[in-house]
């Protein structure tokens, strides 16, 4: 623990349900969108409106009674009341990408006409109540988010709009951020022409100008100075690195390296002997990104970088052995 807190380091946790997505196989094991049957390891699952996710892959799940509904809501209470025990210090809601949360929020995926369904009010109902009640019993001091798709990417769906209401009402209750990601409610769509980092940063700087509350950027966000630029912008207020770091744990070192001061950074003790805020870590090549050319702060040695079709560096694992594993001579890979 002392190890953690000396390094600035915040344990957070992501409370989820997966409502008609759960009894899915584990992946690479099974086809994916797919609901197991109870026969080989399934179970039954549950959402707002008897309406299945994958209509050619999926059960149709139950729709929620109210009875079910409290049952949901104090599951949520009762995971962040565990959350704050186990030791965490941030708590994220997940009323995205099809699970539960976001289910109710779709009038694709929401038919209901009793008081969680119709308008978008009522819509909103299940989100706000669970996470007002969430709010309540985890410490004043514990960050609360939420993550929430920005769009269905339909016409008739859930939209940015009324993503800023939902963004008004979860800040009048005490939610701290809104973490905007997008889609992910249909198995049937192809998201890939539609759900762009452009779409979900647009929408993260929207909300936070709209509503008034914080909001977290995501969606292929890979190098620093991408990362820097949408703070300096005053597109979000939080960047959330997740594939970049899955790709490469040290993600977090190598942007310190272009980014930070290196008089005031302090790598951890085992780490500061070979890679430590010198100049020699100083390793990332220019790189151009919208037709502005980023350029390192010494850019003396020569590295080995990974860069994707849009231009940005993805992977800096070898950032700071370059010079040694290429024999000198400066490499660009482009996936």
């Amino acid at each position: 623990d002392i190890k953690l807190i000396s390094q600035g380091a915040v344990p957070a946790i992501q409370l989820a349900h997966a409502g008609r997505k759960g009894s899915t196989p584990v992946i690479g094991k099974g086809v994916r969108g797919e609901t197991l049957t109870a026969k080989n390891g399934g179970w039954d699952i549950v959402a707002p409106s008897a309406i299945a996710y994958n209509d050619d892959k999926s059960q149709v799940p139950k729709e929620a009674t109210l009875e079910d509904i409290e049952v949901l809501q104090k599951a949520f209470v009762t995971a962040a009341i565990r959350a704050v025990k186990a030791g965490f210090e941030a708590i994220e809601l997940h009323f995205a990408h099809g699970f539960l949360g976001s289910t109710w929020l779709s009038p694709l995926s929401n038919t209901r006409t009793d008081r969680y369904g119709g308008s978008l009010e009522n819509r909103m109902r299940f989100g706000l109540e669970t996470a007002h009640r969430v709010r309540k019993v985890i410490p004043k001091e514990t960050p609360l988010l939420v993550r929430i798709s920005v769009t269905d990417y339909d016409n008739g769906g859930w939209d940015v709009t009324q993503s800023v209401e939902f963004a008004k009402r979860l800040k009048a209750i005490g939610v701290d951020v809104v973490d905007c990601s997008s889609g992910g409610v249909f198995g049937n769509v192809d998201y890939g022409s539609l759900n762009t980092a452009e779409v979900q940063h647009k929408a993260a700087a929207t909300i936070q100008r709209e509503a008034g509350i914080p909001t977290a950027a995501v969606g292929n966000i890979v190098h620093p100075f991408q990362a820097e630029k949408l703070l300096q912008d005053n597109s979000a207020t939080l960047i959330l690195i997740g594939r970049a770091f899955l790709n490469n744990p040290h993600w977090a070192y190598g942007a310190a390296d272009v980014l930070a001061n290196p008089e005031t950074f302090k790598y951890p003790e085992p780490y500061d002997w070979c890679i430590g805020a010198k100049q020699s870590s100083l390793l990332f090549s220019p790189v151009t990104i919208n037709g502005i050319t980023l350029k390192n702060r010494i850019g003396v040695s020569p590295m080995v970088t990974w860069v994707s079709e849009d231009g940005y560096v993805n992977d800096f694992q070898l950032a700071h052995y370059g010079s040694f594993a290429i024999g000198g001579v400066g490499l660009i890979v482009v996936e």
